[in-house]
């Protein structure tokens, strides 16, 4: 799929504020700043520590493939996965939810 419709196609997704954050953190792990990027891309810190806020997925791809090129590394998204510890998606994103959304059943 072209990148131009890859982007269109995720115009209209989004993902939580705190996938960002990850991907920042992890592009950091790598001797990466994205924060130049999260500027230029209108995300606000307001909008990464607000819960209820949505981040567009085209944002979040744009990020990503900077944190590729400027890593140089094209197994990033890799690498960046190897940090989620598999409580990640239990236990630790459950207590996530629950201290900025409400209950997690």
């Amino acid at each position: 799929m072209p990148s131009a419709t890859l982007s269109s196609s995720l115009k209209h997704k989004t993902v939580a504020p705190f996938w960002v954050e990850y991907l920042l953190d992890a592009a950091l792990r790598a001797g990466v700043d994205l924060s130049y990027a999260l500027v230029a891309s209108g995300i606000s810190n307001e909008d990464l520590e607000d819960p209820q806020s949505r981040i567009s997925m085209a944002i979040e791809n744009q990020l990503l493939r900077q944190a590729i090129a400027d890593s140089a590394d094209p197994l990033f998204g890799l690498h960046m996965g190897k940090g989620f510890a598999r409580v990640s998606w239990g236990t630790g994103l459950c207590q996530h939810v629950q201290r900025h959304a409400g209950r997690c059943h």
